[in-house]
């Protein structure tokens, strides 16, 4: 009897342990997960409210006029995490005889950094020489220019960050300039780091010989990366007054190593027809901004009446 009752125990013991087990099974938890996907790429009239895909923004241009460019911006961002490639269409809806030949359209996307180095040079040669240096960071389109400038072995003294301006015909008036900002040498401090925010207009600017068609800076002596821009320079602030250049010292000069575009986001665009182009990106980074320059150019013969044009923006993702 004893043997039994002990087998009877187990028996209960091992029907309450598989219980146990069987409701712990039979309990199962839900996770209800909601999303709303939202586009990648996204435009903008004004910077601050953004249309998704389907929602079209609307233009009027009113008249224009042959041989007039004119230029109008929106905005494009890259709201994912992925690098994406931006490209252009445009399909006309109507022309007068169904002739649009005559209207030139272009489109351009701004916003990547650009780093020009300044530099002394050998103003018989323009050769770059050693020494004082500095390398200024910029935003190619914003509301502000916005810079780090990074100068080393530079003198004692006030300097003025400036833009150069070359006029048509060149050399016909000379250093005539816009001050962008000024640096202050104390004595022993002639190598740091210098950042600012600046309000500016559009460089180059529409008059500027460096930025028309007969500028050519890709070739000897200077070899730029880019054929036309604008000229940034740090020289003494003693030399220039009231927006000219008085003296002509270039020893104590840092010039151009590059010519550089600017676009001031906060006013209306200009054409800069042949600048433009140099400068124009098609990848759009993750999370960044950028401005999305249009231009229209009627021809002379163009034939009077209404014409309507659909753009259209097309992005890719760029695979890794």
């Amino acid at each position: 009897m004893k043997t039994r009752k002990i087998f009877v125990t187990a028996i209960c013991l091992l029907i309450a342990t598989m219980l146990v087990r069987a409701a712990v099974l039979e309990y199962f938890g839900k996770v209800e997960t909601t999303m709303d996907t939202q586009q990648a790429i996204v435009i903008s009239d004004d910077g601050e409210t953004w249309n998704i895909y389907g929602e079209d923004v609307e233009r009027d241009l009113g008249d224009i006029y042959p041989g007039v460019c004119y230029a109008y911006k929106l905005w494009i961002k890259n709201q994912g995490a992925i690098p994406a490639e931006a490209s252009f269409s445009d399909s006309w809806v109507s022309a007068p005889n169904g002739d649009s030949s005559g209207i030139d359209i272009h489109h351009y996307i701004f916003g990547d950094t650009q780093t020009i180095n300044l530099r002394h040079k050998d103003s018989a040669t323009w050769e770059v020489l050693e020494g004082a240096g500095a390398d200024i960071t910029f935003n190619t389109c914003g509301p502000t220019f916005d810079y780090t400038m990074d100068y080393w072995d530079i003198p004692e003294g006030e300097y003025s960050l400036i833009y150069y301006t070359d006029q048509d015909p060149r050399f016909d008036v000379w250093g005539q300039v816009s001050v962008i900002d000024t640096l202050v040498i104390e004595a022993g401090q002639g190598t740091g780091t210098q950042s600012s925010s600046i309000d500016i207009p559009t460089m180059p600017y529409v008059d500027d010989w460096n930025a028309g068609e007969e500028a050519d800076y890709s070739v000897a002596p200077d070899n730029y990366e880019h054929a036309k821009g604008a000229k940034i320079w740090l020289i003494p602030s003693e030399d220039i007054n009231g927006g000219q250049m008085t003296m002509w010292n270039p020893e104590n000069y840092l010039f151009e190593t590059d010519l550089a575009l600017y676009v001031d986001c906060d006013s209306e665009p200009i054409c800069l027809e042949y600048v433009y182009p140099l400068f124009n990106t098609n990848v759009l980074l993750p999370g960044e901004t950028y401005c999305w320059i249009s231009t229209y150019h009627a021809a002379f013969d163009i034939m009077q009446g209404q014409y309507v044009v659909n753009t259209y923006l097309d992005a890719e993702e760029i695979e890794p």
